[in-house]
């Protein structure tokens, strides 16, 4: 039987991959993919994103409009 995890508001809801390429990494949140040539920027992100991801949606996501 699988353990459930409670769903707390405003916890990141996306799964997260990071993949290194040769000359940074891909990350992908969602359906969103993005490509960082270092890692502080990609922990700066994500960073944001497990602590307020509503402020890391507005901060990467295009603005509608």
């Amino acid at each position: 039987m699988p353990l459930e995890q409670p769903v707390l508001a405003g916890r990141p809801d996306q799964p997260v991959n990071i993949s290194k390429a040769v000359n940074g990494f891909i990350v992908q949140v969602g359906c969103k993919v993005w490509v960082s040539l270092d890692w502080q920027s990609v922990s700066d992100a994500l960073s944001l994103y497990f602590s307020d991801p509503e402020a890391a949606r507005a901060a990467y996501l295009p603005k509608e409009g």
